[in-house]
């Protein structure tokens, strides 16, 4: 798999991790697919961490993403993407527009994206 999923249940927290080639999954699918397993990840703070060479989503899947990421939350989450792209601020404006409750931010490292998120645990 050319993902890496790490899921954080007491932090209610995805960790998603693009690795070197070959790409056999993309980031999308890989979300797709946990949120069609287990519906509550959407409601859930992610962390992308897209600092390798990635397939990018299309605008269906970015479409079928939000769908399962708005029909199961109802308060602030966020998704923190970890890029050297200059572009990524751009990129997390433009994904507001499709999700609801949900804040997109961009870092440069996985230390400055923890960062970003809340502090505080979410209950179990």
């Amino acid at each position: 798999m050319s993902v890496h999923v790490k899921l954080e249940e007491g932090l209610k927290r995805a960790w998603l991790t693009v690795l070197p080639e070959p790409q056999t999954t993309t980031i999308a699918a890989t979300i797709l697919q946990l949120t069609k397993q287990r519906p509550t990840l959407g409601s859930w703070d992610w962390i992308i961490d897209l600092r390798k060479p990635h397939t990018q989503a299309t605008s269906e899947e970015l479409d079928n993403i939000a769908a399962a990421f708005n029909a199961v939350t109802s308060k602030q989450s966020y998704t923190i993407f970890v890029s050297n792209d200059p572009s990524a601020h751009d990129g997390c404006e433009r994904l507001a527009q499709r999700f609801l409750h949900r804040r997109h931010l961009a870092a440069k490292s996985l230390a400055e994206a923890k960062a970003l998120l809340p502090k505080t645990m979410h209950s179990i």
